[in-house]
């Protein structure tokens, strides 16, 4: 109850303090019900662009959308392979930090199909319009998939889908458009603003995908767990590293850099345990692999680790 308090009062204290300032999710930029309506309506098939990569085109963008599934049979995809599809958060887009990250761990270690999603129009736009999309720029990435599986034979049992900050709460509901078959799902540090209450029944849930997994890493993400499996590095706050911000960006980002580390390295160990302070105290509960490219499904229950303040991330 006194958590919940605090981080109240924080959001208050911030959209007082930042109300003239840069938007951020926590200080959004106001706008009326009307104008959301009207921007959700217009958002189409268009507004979703998707491009393939894989480890021969590593830096090509083939662009492969439900428009341009035609070009796939000569992309190079290849439903033999494991696939994974990678959605980016707000303000973001095909170029940006987390894809160049994560696309340049998975294809230095695996040949598979990457598939990279494109939302930048609408995630460009206003805070409270971007969280708002959510559903139908998930269903439409959903509803790709399903094309992937009657056209190109896509096998759900090598699917996954990883998603950042808003993104995560995409990659769920692009999971639960296909039954919730993917093989494995990653929330990485899903979006807390707006989907507490307002946006909860559109946010990652476990029923997502066969098994989901979620790295929490700032005050910016969900606190309170959210797959099969949610792993708390440093206590899941303010990572070492990063100084204390209103919009700790540093921290939010931190959990798909550890998710980049996992896949080439496979080394973050971390501990069951009921909460931070008693995995400080040396708790005695089971351990496990945080993040990889295979991971770990028997996991249930919150996990906490430490790791170092820049790469490598991971503690010997």
């Amino acid at each position: 109850m006194k958590t919940l308090l605090a981080r109240v009062l924080l959001y208050a204290l911030i959209i007082i303090s930042t109300s003239f300032g840069e938007e951020t999710p926590l200080n959004p930029q106001r706008v009326d019900d009307a104008t959301i309506n009207s921007k959700l309506s217009l958002i189409s098939e268009d507004d979703v662009k998707i491009y393939f990569r894989d480890q021969q085109k590593p830096q090509n963008d083939i662009p492969v959308s439900t428009s341009e599934t035609s070009q796939l049979g000569s992309s190079g995809f290849s439903a033999e392979r494991n696939t994974v599809v990678v959605i980016h958060g707000w303000k973001s887009s095909v170029k940006s930090e987390f894809n160049v990250v994560l696309s340049e761990a998975y294809l230095s270690k695996y040949n598979i199909n990457l598939l990279v999603v494109d939302w930048s129009r609408v995630a460009n736009d206003l805070y409270l319009i971007a969280s708002a999309s959510v559903e139908k720029i998930g269903q439409i990435v959903g509803n790709y998939i399903k094309t992937l599986q009657h056209k190109f034979q896509l096998d759900l049992n090598k699917t996954a889908i990883v998603g950042h900050s808003l993104g995560a709460h995409v990659a769920g509901i692009a999971g639960r458009t296909v039954g919730g078959e993917a093989n494995y799902l990653i929330g990485l540090d899903p979006a807390w603003p707006l989907f507490v209450v307002l946006h909860r029944n559109i946010r990652i849930r476990p029923t997502d995908a066969k098994f989901v997994q979620v790295i929490h890493t700032s005050d910016v993400g969900i606190q309170g767990p959210l797959g099969h499996s949610d792993y708390y590095p440093n206590g899941g706050l303010r990572q070492p590293g990063c100084l204390p911000a209103a919009f700790d960006l540093c921290s939010h980002v931190r959990a798909y850099q550890l998710l980049a580390e996992s896949i080439k390295t496979g080394r973050f160990i971390a501990k069951q345990c009921r909460n931070y302070l008693s995995f400080r105290f040396g708790c005695r509960g089971s351990q496990s692999y945080m993040g990889e490219f295979y991971i770990d499904k028997k996991a249930r229950g919150t996990y906490f680790l430490d790791t170092n303040s820049k790469p490598p991330y991971a503690k010997d």
